[in-house]
């Protein structure tokens, strides 16, 4: 059997994480299987295993602007599909490849482009970009004949856009990273000039990750408790205005030594922080399936967890939720967690 990936979307982040481990575990479950995963130049360094079943296909894609992107993949990448004569076309993407001849999967990954209130606080390009992605994934959903859903919350919402009675539909939720690294924890502390309990927040900095809500959250509960833990905030700053916007929030606090961004920290160190800390704050309220908070729990994190969308069905009872736009009560569970 020859399947195809289209890897074309991928990036650093929660996507690229689920498509390695899957690339591990397919080398492992299916060795008979021939894999040919499609991507585009300059990903060569994304991959993380190259298990003997597996061959890479990279393609030097025209632009990496979303609408040129979607016309690549809607009129040339079906012609190299098809000389490849795959039996099943894999897309671990929102929007897939039309006029193909094979069966498709889509793995539905990214839920902002349907969050109205999200898209009405973005600028005029993402706005653009968004519901050109919502289109194109509702069309990509409507022509596969299956659709794989990282947590059922999403498989029910979905529900109002897919035949399930024609369309096969599944939830597969994340894994964790299973690697076990041979660092010392006391050394990576000092690493990151951790000293003492701290409280620690893992995400790439975007609005939806509703960081700028937490940095008040925890100034507020600061006031009244002036040994409140610091809070690390570990993530790469994606959104640059976005940043600033926090970075100045704290230096008009006069909290600069209470708050620190680490930047992008490597697997090898997440894990020893996620075990060290006092608890995690995770007030995202657009995910599919968080990696983070899976793995956040295997290491046996506390978790002080958003209410919103998929994390309650992610965390169960092994969070407290808040939230994250009501920056009292934020603040109030930020305290509980480190008095209690």
């Amino acid at each position: 059997m020859k399947i195809a990936i289209k890897a074309t979307h991928l990036v650093p982040g929660g996507g690229l994480m689920h498509f390695n481990r899957i690339t591990e575990w397919f080398g492992r479950l299916a060795p008979q299987t021939r894999f040919i995963v499609l991507a585009r130049d300059g990903q060569q360094h994304l991959f993380e295993t190259v298990p003997n079943n597996f061959e890479y296909h990279y393609f030097n894609l025209p632009a990496r602007n979303l609408a040129t992107r979607i016309l690549w993949e809607k009129f040339k990448l079906p012609g190299i599909i098809e000389e490849l004569k795959p039996d099943l076309l894999f897309e671990p993407g929102n929007y897939g490849t039309s006029g193909v001849s094979c069966p498709k999967v889509l793995l539905l990954h990214n839920i902002a482009p349907f969050d109205r209130e999200f898209i009405r606080g973005e600028g005029l390009y993402q706005k653009i970009r968004l519901n050109l992605l919502r289109a194109a994934t509702i069309n990509s959903m409507r022509t596969s004949q299956g659709v794989i859903f990282l947590a059922d919350h999403y498989r029910q919402y979905f529900s109002r856009y897919l035949d399930y009675d024609r369309i096969k539909t599944a939830v597969i939720y994340h894994a964790g990273q299973e690697t076990e690294y041979d660092l010392d924890s006391d050394r990576v502390l000092r690493e990151f000039g951790i000293k003492g309990n701290f409280l620690l927040s893992v995400s790439h900095i975007y609005r939806y990750k509703k960081i700028k809500e937490m940095v008040e959250a925890y100034l507020l509960a600061l006031k009244s408790n002036s040994n409140l833990p610091p809070l690390y905030i570990a993530g790469e700053p994606f959104e640059k205005d976005y940043v600033r916007q926090i970075e100045n929030l704290i230096a008009r606090s006069g909290a600069n030594e209470k708050i620190i961004f680490l930047g992008s920290v490597d697997q090898a160190r997440l894990q020893h922080l996620y075990r060290r800390c006092l608890a995690m704050l995770f007030p995202s309220v657009l995910e599919t399936c968080s990696v983070i908070l899976i793995e956040a729990m295997g290491h046996g994190c506390p978790i002080v967890c958003s209410d919103k969308s998929v994390m309650p069905e992610v965390t169960g009872h092994g969070a407290l939720y808040f939230d994250p736009d009501d920056i009292s009560g934020f603040a109030d569970t930020i305290r509980a967690v480190v008095d209690n």
